[in-house]
C-alpha cells in the first residue's frame, strides 16, 4: 500500500468550508479512482490547518492518481484560504491500533529529521523499547512510526480517543520524543495536534498488534 497525504494551513475562519469540500467534492472522488483504499482527514481549527490523507493499494495507483489529487489539492487550499501546502512521503514501519480510529478522536504527530544511517535503529528502537511503554497510556488508540528513508525523516503518530487524553500526554510525549531525538542524533521539525473529521482508510488488519519492520508495508505519504 502507498498514501499521499497533504498539509494544509489555511485560514481557520474557513475550516468548515474545507471539511465540506473534503468531503463531498474530494472524497467521492478520489474513492471513485481505482486503487484507492479511502481518505482520512484530520483539522486544527484553532490554526486554520487541515491534514488530508489518501491510500492507494499500490504505487502504479498512487502514481496514476497524481494528476487528480493535484487538482484537488489546489481546489482545497484555494477553499482553505491557503497559500502553503506540503507533501511528505513516508514508509509505515511499526503500526499498532487497539481499535479503528473515529471521528472526534485527536491525533499528536511529530517529524523528525533523523540521520539516515539510524532509521533502522529507530525502527527496533521504536517497536521493541518506546511501544510496550505508549501502548500503556490512558485514551491511547493508535501509534504509527513511518520513516523517509532517502530523506532521512522519521514521523511519529499517535491518536487518542478524546481531547482530554490528548492533553494529558502531552508532557510525557515531549519527553520521550526528546529522548527518542536524542538516542538518534534527530532533530524535531514539527508537531502537529488536530482532530479527525473524516475517517476513511480501509488498510490492513492491523487492529491489536505492531507490525515489526521486517513486514512493513510499502511507502506512505504523511
Amino acid at each position: 500500500m502507498f498514501g499521499r497525504a497533504s498539509i494544509i494551513e489555511g485560514d481557520p475562519d474557513k475550516i468548515e468550508a474545507g471539511i465540506a469540500f473534503v468531503r463531498d467534492r474530494a472524497k467521492p472522488e478520489v474513492e471513485a479512482t481505482p486503487g484507492n483504499r479511502g481518505l482520512s482527514m484530520w483539522v486544527d481549527r484553532v490554526n486554520g490547518l487541515a491534514v488530508v490523507t489518501t491510500v492507494w493499494e499500490d504505487r502504479a495507483a498512487l502514481d496514476s492518481s497524481g494528476e487528480t489529487a493535484s487538482g484537488l489539492r489546489a481546489e482545497a487550499a484555494a477553499v482553505l484560504g491557503s497559500t502553503n501546502v506540503r507533501v511528505r512521503v513516508a514508509e509505515p514501519a511499526v503500526i499498532w491500533q487497539a481499535a479503528a480510529d473515529q471521528p472526534g478522536y485527536w491525533i499528536r504527530s511529530a517529524e523528525l529529521e533523523v540521520p539516515r544511517d539510524k532509521i533502522d535503529t529507530a525502527i527496533a528502537g521504536f517497536r521493541d523499547e518506546a511501544l510496550p511503554m505508549i501502548q500503556q497510556l490512558p485514551g491511547i488508540n493508535t501509534a504509527l512510526l513511518l520513516v523517509n528513508r532517502e530523506e532521512g525523516l522519521a514521523v511519529l503518530n499517535f491518536t487518542y480517543r478524546s481531547k482530554a487524553d490528548l492533553d494529558g500526554s502531552r508532557e510525557t510525549g515531549k519527553a520521550r520524543r526528546a529522548e527518542f531525538s536524542a538516542q538518534l542524533g534527530a532533530h524535531e521539525l514539527s508537531v502537529i495536534e488536530a482532530e479527525a473529521v473524516i475517517v476513511g482508510i480501509r488498510g490492513p488488519e492491523i487492529v491489536g498488534q505492531s507490525q515489526p519492520a521486517t513486514d512493513r508495508p510499502a511507502a506512505t505519504q504523511v
